[in-house]
């Protein structure tokens, strides 16, 4: 099968990552990739549903012609609770250091 190079990198500027847009892109005009579906997404790039939906959704906003399109970024996103808890742990140290250098009461 060809990859269709413009096809690719289309998606690409829409910042679908490399691997899908590739997956994508073989054998497929653009034509024919903004008509799939987000089930058809799933099975040609062998992706989980929520990823070929996010897919999905940056093709259909990209074809549509109305309105603006919204890029949904597709890389995982940072859990909030490894934050929270990095935070946590680092006023954890500080608050300890700090208390060894406060004046102790008379």
């Amino acid at each position: 099968m060809v990859v269709k190079s413009a096809t690719k990198k289309k998606l690409m500027d829409m910042l679908v990552p490399e691997e899908f847009a590739h997956k994508l892109a073989d054998d497929r005009k653009w034509d024919d990739v903004k008509v799939l579906t987000a089930q058809e997404i799933a099975q040609f790039c062998e992706t989980d549903s929520d990823t070929a939906a996010r897919i999905h959704g940056i093709i259909t906003g990209a074809s549509a012609s109305s309105r603006d399109s919204t890029v949904m970024l597709i890389q995982p996103q940072p859990r909030f609770d490894y934050a929270v808890e990095l935070a946590a742990a680092v006023l954890q140290r500080l608050f300890k250091n700090w208390s060894h250098m406060t004046p102790k009461p008379n």
